[in-house]
């Protein structure tokens, strides 16, 4: 999947964290992640992935326009999954394929973890997120009630290795 020359796919650091909370908080809203934990999240690089798209056709200021966070988490029989945290696209950027983007670039660094599964919790609601989600052949799981801290519920997914690239 390529995407647009301007646009550079970067692992994030603890200088973006201040504008990853910004558009989280645009995102997400009331379920937006605190500054503890997103600063849990880049300093574990060893354990999580951390990637950011910049879009550089601004090249005075470029602007995080995607992020995604993932952990490699230890399963019951001691065998590697990938938690995907969260995904997420602003506004204007959607519809481009950079949710894609995100996808294969987490789903290749679990394969490299050797990781046995990927799962993620998605909101009941957010229709265009499951059919991306289905496409890498994730399936609900379970349903999760009051999942979210507005009170939203959650759909649980999961897929398994070998994992399906776009």
């Amino acid at each position: 999947m390529s995407i647009e020359p301007e646009i550079k796919l970067e692992i994030a650091t603890k200088r973006d964290i201040k504008e990853l909370l910004k558009l989280d908080k645009e995102i997400f809203k009331g379920d937006a992640f605190s500054f503890y934990y997103f600063a849990i999240l880049i300093s574990n690089p060893m354990n999580n992935l951390n990637l950011i798209l910049r879009d550089y056709s601004k090249s005075s200021n470029p602007n995080i326009i995607a992020y995604c966070n993932a952990e490699k988490e230890l399963n019951e029989d001691y065998k590697y999954k990938l938690h995907i945290v969260n995904i997420a696209v602003i506004k204007e950027h959607r519809r481009k394929g950079l949710g894609k983007v995100l996808m294969n670039e987490m789903l290749k660094w679990a394969t490299e973890q050797n990781c046995i599964s990927a799962y993620l919790e998605v909101r009941t609601y957010n229709i265009a997120a499951q059919k991306l989600y289905e496409r890498y052949n994730f399936k609900k799981e379970k349903r999760i009630k009051f999942y979210y801290d507005t009170g939203g519920d959650a759909f649980s997914m999961i897929t398994h290795c070998p994992f399906n690239y776009l």
